[in-house]
């Protein structure tokens, strides 16, 4: 069986995601998860009011391009939150919206390495005059799920979403 790293989302709320492994990572997903942790860091760091949400996109964008990953990041880093789930303002290239306080916003950088892993880290924070609020209760760290031989998921293909019950999952700390 091979790991795979994939959101968890927690039963009934799309804010609650951490990063799942199934089985052991490999030290390409170690790294490339470490990227994907350093570009969201610097993110929340940067958020506040008044960044456009292109520079605040940018600052995610530039640490996953330097580490070569540039192409693989495929979606912008983030979309304001309210009555939807994906609304304004975002944290996109194109986006020369300035975020305000109470903007409720997502921070969600990735790598997405087709036919290997993807890793994507996300947040949801409440932008400030000093910075921002984060409303997500997940640990950042990587959640590593071991797999027994004669498991129902090591007899069958993994998904893309793997839900953890029953306990188990060991954290990989970052």
């Amino acid at each position: 069986l091979e790991p795979i790293l994939s959101p968890l989302h927690g039963w009934g709320a799309q804010s609650q995601v951490g990063t799942v492994c199934v089985g052991t990572p490999t030290e390409k997903m170690k790294s490339v998860y470490e990227v994907v942790r350093q570009a969201q860091a610097a993110a929340l760091q940067a958020a506040r009011a008044g960044i456009t949400g292109k520079a605040l996109d940018a600052i995610a964008r530039d640490i996953i391009t330097a580490a070569g990953y540039g192409k693989q990041f495929g979606h912008s880093l983030g979309h304001g939150v309210g009555m939807d789930i994906h609304e304004y303002p975002n944290a996109a290239p194109s986006s020369h919206v300035s975020l305000e306080p109470g903007n409720v916003v997502t921070v969600e950088p990735g790598i997405y390495l087709p036919g290997e892993f993807g890793v994507r880290i996300e947040d949801f924070v409440v932008i400030t005059e000093t910075g921002c609020r984060n409303l997500t209760a997940v640990t950042p760290d990587l959640i590593c799920i071991p797999v027994r031989a004669n498991s129902r998921c090591a007899a069958r293909k993994a998904s893309p979403y793997y839900t953890a019950s029953g306990g188990g999952a060991t954290r990989w700390p970052s």
